[in-house]
């Protein structure tokens, strides 16, 4: 199937598919379109994700879109089995920050292991009980913001700002993080402050060139069926090779272009 790139900053619509040779297509993806129900559909590696049955969060509108909000709930997060974190990888989000309170974590594993909204309006990947890195400078609250948090080995980190590189250090990182809670450390009291719009993870490091790109397009690596495109590749007679080239023979139809097939 040939797919058209969607390019626009607004969510894409439930049924876009991921374009797998793409180069800022994420492993596991949460775009949180749903705008309904327990669950939230993970794009790419298929791990659906569940509201807790005890401390859920809600849903909510923004200007971007549908989002998840873990406000009002004190343990408030989304349970994701089967995932394990471990250098090389990344972490990209889009998120709006509530007020300056400290200690809130976009996601985590446990109080060791989280990736922290600070007072002071800093970024905070916090690994194994250490400090592993800041970012520098204050980030508007109230405001949405993306973030990247990039681990090219377990001997250096780097934290992104609105595409742009903030802060990096070189703490060991030794283990791994599991089970992961998205809107949650693991531990008390620490659940995100407000709305996540998506948040992505790579199982490699991202370049800075590839935070911009991702921060500026975030849903780049995402496409609509492009009809024109596979109707024009498809001969005029003796069709059923073209549609096989298409990827679309399997659908049975196995119509040529001179039998004026509708494809939409």
């Amino acid at each position: 199937m040939i797919l058209r790139p969607w390019t626009g900053q607004n969510k894409p619509p439930l049924g876009v598919l991921p374009m797998m040779g793409h180069r800022l297509t994420p492993d596991y993806a949460w775009l949180f379109g749903e705008g309904g129900g327990p669950l939230v559909n993970e794009s790419v590696g298929g791990r659906t994700g569940m509201f807790d049955g005890t401390y859920p969060p809600v849903w909510t509108l923004t200007g971007e879109g549908p989002a998840i909000s873990f406000a009002g709930n004190t343990r408030a997060h989304i349970d994701i089995s089967g995932i394990t974190l471990a250098p090389p990888f990344t972490l990209a989000w889009r998120c709006k920050p509530a007020g300056t309170v400290s200690w809130k974590a976009i996601l985590g594993s446990s109080s060791n292991n989280a990736l922290w909204w600070l007072t002071g309006g800093q970024w905070q990947l916090y690994t194994n009980g250490l400090n592993a890195v800041t970012s520098v400078g204050t980030v508007p609250v109230d405001v949405p913001v993306s973030g990247a948090a990039v681990l090219p080995t377990t001997t250096s980190q780097q934290l992104f700002v609105n595409g742009l590189l903030s802060a990096t250090d070189t703490d060991t990182w030794t283990g791994a993080w599991a089970p992961i809670y998205l809107g949650w450390d693991g531990g008390v009291g620490d659940n995100w402050n407000d709305w996540i719009s998506w948040l992505y993870i790579y199982r490699r490091a991202l370049t800075p060139t590839d935070v911009r790109d991702i921060t500026a397009q975030p849903y780049c690596w995402l496409g609509t069926p492009d009809l024109a495109a596979m109707w024009a590749g498809i001969p005029a007679a003796g069709g059923h090779p073209g549609l096989r080239r298409l990827g679309i023979f399997d659908t049975g139809f196995g119509f040529d272009r001179s039998q004026q097939t509708r494809w939409g």
